[in-house]
């Protein structure tokens, strides 16, 4: 893996965060809206949609698709496997658990879906499980594993639907959903999840707001922490914790976002209000270069590192995988993917 070490800048978080080339997805567009996760010593990446003809603006239209890839830890490429999701899916929430890759909600061209996949890698095969299926469809949402619990939060109903406010959370040891009281802000979709301190926390996404105009886009810039509560070693719900302003809006940047030094909550790049202004993609400037974080402890946001734009992703997973977080091809500009794969330390 070749690897080009970037320092904070003077007055930022005391670390330096070293990035990382690893293989491309071979497919020559990439994709949006993967799943990704690890399982027994592989790196696996599915689903997703991308622009394969023409672009949205010159009428294309997007294809979602059902390949699976793998990447084991050493290998120089990925593998496609034969193996395929059991249809063609992307924009949900994914995560790595006990040696599986959990694929929660999604969409594709007809619907959006509540089916729950697991994807694990049994004697160099992938193998297609599945849990009990969430209340009711959604995609575009934010989510991640906290202990023994996937939790959920906004996204959108439906193809055509506004940003919901609903928070849900699946029981793992008991394959259970259990629907809880959502935060204490607007409806969103594609905000940011993580895990850190045994919490849940939801930054910034997207609030879709009825105007004179038709409706607009307004990208948010609150976060908000969930201290799961426990009885006898069963999840019973928690409660809800304000967290201080973001410095700003940081919209389907790649998540869950993982934690550096088991501290602070870094979320690469992401889309603020003013980038989200410009949709030409011919003279659009490039995602936001601001590797941001939250310090758990301080609680408190900083500025960690500033990466070349080339390398700043929308919706694409970030999955944490032998102390580096993986970003996996996502959208590079406006309806235009890339099939690459970058990473950077965790230590």
């Amino acid at each position: 893996m070749l690897a080009i070490i970037h320092t904070t800048a003077a007055g930022q978080a005391p670390h330096k965060i070293t990035t990382g080339v690893a293989p491309a997805i071979p497919d020559p567009e990439g994709f949006a809206g993967m799943f990704a996760g690890v399982s027994h010593q592989t790196l696996v990446a599915a689903g997703g949609a991308n622009f394969p003809g023409k672009k949205p603006w010159e009428g294309g239209a997007k294809v979602w698709y059902a390949d699976i890839f793998l990447l084991k830890k050493g290998a120089a490429s990925w593998e496609k496997s034969p193996v395929s999701l059991p249809r063609p899916l992307g924009y949900g929430v994914s995560a790595s658990y006990k040696d599986k890759v959990i694929l929660a909600g999604g969409s594709n061209q007809q619907h959006h879906h509540r089916e729950v996949y697991t994807l694990s890698v049994q004697n160099n095969k992938v193998v297609v499980d599945s849990l009990a299926p969430m209340p009711y469809a959604l995609a575009n949402m934010a989510g991640t594993i906290v202990g023994d619990v996937l939790f959920i939060a906004g996204g959108s109903l439906t193809p055509e639907g506004n940003p919901v406010k609903r928070f849900l959370a699946l029981d793992l040891k008991h394959n259970k959903w259990i629907v809880l009281e959502p935060w204490p802000g607007a409806e969103r979709m594609n905000a940011v999840a993580a895990a850190a301190d045994q919490c849940f926390f939801l930054f910034s996404g997207i609030q879709v707001l009825d105007t004179k105009e038709g409706k607009q886009r307004k990208v948010l810039e609150d976060g908000y922490c969930f201290i799961p509560q426990y009885r006898n070693g069963l999840f019973m719900g928690g409660h809800w914790k304000v967290l201080p302003p973001m410095p700003r809006g940081v919209a389907a940047a790649p998540g869950p976002a993982p934690v550096f030094g088991k501290r602070y909550i870094v979320i690469p790049g992401g889309l603020d209000h003013q980038t989200a202004q410009h949709a030409d993609p011919l003279t659009h400037p490039g995602f936001l270069p601001d590797l941001l974080a939250y310090d758990t402890r301080q609680e408190r946001w900083m500025v960690f590192d500033r990466l070349p734009r080339a390398d700043m992703r929308l919706t694409a997973p970030a999955v944490v995988w032998d102390h580096r977080c993986f970003i996996i091809n996502g959208e590079r500009l406006p309806g235009l993917r890339s099939n690459t794969v970058w990473s950077f330390n965790l230590d």
